[in-house]
């Protein structure tokens, strides 16, 4: 349920909402070239393994399986120290994980729908609010959504990440601020086509918060709730 726009008139440039995007899309990058060199050693270590199987009868030397090793430890060591969780935060004291797990994606279509639905609200939301208040408004929702969901289960020490904790509270402030009058633009994919469909604020609200509820009776019908599971906020 993807927005991309709304019927709200825009008068001023949306700074910080670019801004956001802009940070986001620069972690990522930054996770990515991670992922990239995990990925790549992997295949350096395989390639080593039959190279070695085939000329040496069978002896295998570790040098691949250690930087193989050393990249996979470094992708997952950046999510678990800019991730949250309430265990990393109370025994390592890693407070700053509270703002810098906002700006952590755990995939490409994780940042696409986080930074179109930032688009598609934040730009009315930063409107009526103004650049300051909208940024100061944003990381609070952060905030209080990495709490929220930590709380609910203290022991889960797997890493939260993503903007959509910061982005629900930018869409419920948006339904407040414009109310029934405000119409969202839905994009629809069908096939190869794409469509946006006007959908009143209120309906679409509802529409969300019901994906919300399923998604969530799912993850707990297939035991991804909680200390089993986790990784995205």
């Amino acid at each position: 349920m993807i927005v991309t726009h709304t019927n709200v008139k825009i008068n001023r440039f949306p700074f910080v909402t670019l801004m956001l995007i802009v940070i986001n899309c620069c972690v990522f990058l930054k996770t990515y070239t991670l992922e990239i060199n995990a990925v790549q050693a992997q295949r350096d270590q395989i390639e080593s393994i039959w190279n070695t199987e085939s000329s040496n009868n069978g002896f295998v030397t570790n040098t691949s399986g250690d930087q193989q090793g050393n990249a996979m430890e470094k992708y997952e060591q950046f999510y678990h120290d800019y991730g949250f969780s309430i265990p990393d935060l109370t025994e390592r004291k890693h407070y700053y994980a509270l703002v810098t797990h906002i700006f952590v994606h755990g995939g490409l279509m994780h940042l696409a729908g986080n930074m179109i639905m930032l688009w598609g609200f934040g730009v009315a939301v930063e409107e009526a609010f103004g650049s300051l208040k909208f940024a100061f408004f944003y990381m609070l929702c952060g905030f209080m959504a990495a709490l929220a969901q930590g709380f609910m289960d203290l022991s889960c020490d797997i890493p939260s990440v993503g903007a959509s904790g910061a982005i629900a509270g930018v869409m419920g402030a948006f339904f407040v601020l414009y109310g029934a009058s405000a119409v969202c633009y839905w994009m629809l994919t069908l096939g190869f086509r794409v469509f946006f469909v006007p959908v009143p604020a209120p309906i679409f609200a509802m529409m969300w918060i019901g994906s919300q509820v399923l998604y969530l009776q799912l993850d707990t019908s297939f035991g991804s709730v909680g200390s089993d599971g986790g990784g995205v906020a």
